[in-house]
């Protein structure tokens, strides 16, 4: 059955000629070594275990023989199919790969723009990164608007500097100009005996007041509402005081009633003009140039400036107060002392208060304050806010009147000591 069914007509040579397994079809271009490489034909896939010998014995194939030729037309057409496939999928990987190297050539040209800020920034935290982020897309959006308020707050800031400064540049120059009426003698008057050059060198020591020369006509032409001449010596303070109407008025307005913030040094309105009161309060602005009495603060800094010197002196035409130092320190700006009317009651209270608060550790412990004797608060604003004062308290020491040529200590002196 074998024979008959394998016979020879069956395999003739028409079927399988030469001419229908022509080199052409299968020519080397078509099964070219890239085709069919080693890759694609790998031993995993087609190794000794899958095509082992019994699968291919003599009994299991016996009888198959005829379809030979059928199964090899079916396995050429599955080997092209697969090729093609295979070629395909390289092309994609292939264009996977190259837009992958386009991608990546962006990021680095978009690194290299930002490279240096992304660098700086990087590197102070310990390294430099790739600079392979993105930029925000609203980053630069906010960028100018940022900018652009920042150069308005720059602009706002020095036109308020500037304005602040010639503010206080004129009212140096009109002060400047008062100073001619308020002179200091930086020479010793000549004597015609040497006795008399050793008294005068000698009160002139103990009141340095007198070496002013003050033209009190002139400051009253310039101000009806002067009072007298403020000099604190040991902080080179010199300035005219007026004596207030309303406490608002000297504020903002000079000597002279020029509006300037820089104000002037005035006078309570509830003060009496002679100074008789037992506290009267004198007010100066606390200008950071060191005007008016912003110097007051350097008792704070330097308590020897007060220690060698703790006097202040108040002159009118007619005589010359001096103060003595008993205590300074700071309050609140809403503190009593500027709304209680001090009286013989509260007199002691007062003097109490000002020493336990004291922060001027060198004042004289003997200040007899037994008679009352009239007190002079001078006080400025301190700090930011204008929520507290530096104030410093003087006691009246003693008088000089220029028409007499002596001087009359009023108080001061320790209990029971003649004066």
């Amino acid at each position: 059955m074998r024979d008959e069914k394998y016979n020879e007509d069956w395999y003739d040579d028409d079927r399988y000629d030469e001419d229908r397994y022509d080199a052409d079809r299968y020519d080397e271009d078509q099964y070219d070594e890239d085709r069919y490489d080693e890759d694609w034909f790998d031993d995993d896939g087609y190794g000794e275990d899958s095509y082992e010998d019994d699968r291919y014995d003599d009994d299991r194939n016996a009888g198959r023989v005829g379809r030979i030729g059928r199964a090899g037309r079916t396995g050429r057409k599955t080997s092209e199919a697969a090729a093609r496939r295979a070629e395909h999928e390289r092309a994609v990987r292939q264009a996977e790969q190259e837009r992958a190297a386009r991608q990546a050539e962006s990021r680095g040209r978009s690194s290299a723009r930002n490279g240096a800020a992304s660098g700086a920034r990087s590197g102070a935290r310990g390294g430099v990164r790739s600079g392979s982020r993105r930029r925000k897309p609203g980053a630069e959006l906010l960028f100018w608007p940022v900018l652009l308020v920042l150069v308005c707050i720059f602009l706002w800031s020095g036109y308020h500097f500037f304005r602040e400064f010639l503010t206080y540049r004129e009212a140096e120059e009109e002060y400047e100009k008062l100073g001619e009426l308020i002179v200091v003698r930086k020479e010793e008057p000549a004597a015609e005996k040497e006795e008399d050059a050793e008294e005068t060198a000698s009160k002139d020591e103990e009141w340095p007041a007198l070496s002013l020369d003050i033209d009190y006509d002139g400051l009253l032409a310039k101000n009806a509402d002067f009072t007298g001449v403020l000099y604190i010596p040991t902080l080179g303070l010199t300035y005219p005081v007026a004596h207030s109407r309303d406490n608002e008025e000297y504020l903002a307005r000079t000597f002279e009633g020029t509006y300037n913030p820089s104000g002037c040094i005035f006078l309570d309105a509830n003060a009496s003009g002679d100074l008789t009161d037992l506290n009267s309060i004198i007010y100066g602005h606390n200008m950071k140039n060191g005007t008016m009495f912003g110097s007051l603060k350097k008792f704070q800094k330097d308590e020897e400036l007060c220690a060698d010197h703790p006097y202040f002196y108040i002159c009118t035409k007619d005589r010359i107060l001096r103060y003595e130092i008993f205590s300074y320190h700071t309050i609140p700006a809403d503190d009593p002392i500027y709304t209680t009317v001090i009286s013989a009651q509260n007199y002691d209270a007062l003097v109490k208060k000002a020493i336990s608060l004291s922060e001027f550790k060198g004042r004289r412990e003997d200040i007899d304050f037994s008679a009352q004797a009239p007190i002079v608060t001078l006080s400025t604003c301190w700090g930011s806010g204008h929520t507290h004062n530096f104030v410093v308290y003087g006691v009246l020491d003693g008088e000089y009147r220029p028409e007499d040529g002596a001087a009359q200590e009023t108080a001061g002196e320790t209990a029971g000591e003649e004066t």
